[in-house]
């Protein structure tokens, strides 16, 4: 007898847990993004190179990521969003 998601009960617990953690998620990868024009002057200066290009790398990860966005949300219909990211991780051959 296939099980419908409208007679699943979720505990407060298990909602809790999963929004926290995928706020944890979320704050990472911004942090991990975010460290770049923190970190430029420093960087640029050991580089040999203005401090202004990162702004070209940044451009370079957002862009990318409003541009595949469109084109990637056919996985998280069909997997689910913990399941698109570790199959998008999967398919790159990063485990």
């Amino acid at each position: 007898m296939p099980v419908h998601a409208a007679t699943l009960e979720v505990s407060r617990l298990t909602v809790i847990s999963v929004v926290a953690l995928t706020t944890l998620a979320q704050i990472g990868t911004v942090m991990g993004i975010a460290v770049f024009p923190v970190i430029a002057p420093k960087l640029a200066a050991e580089m040999g190179v203005e401090p202004s290009l990162i702004g070209y790398q940044m451009s370079l990860v957002y862009g990318a990521a409003m541009l595949s966005s469109p084109f990637l949300t056919w996985m998280v219909t069909r997997f689910g969003a913990c399941r698109a990211i570790l199959q998008k991780n999967h398919s790159q051959g990063n485990t």
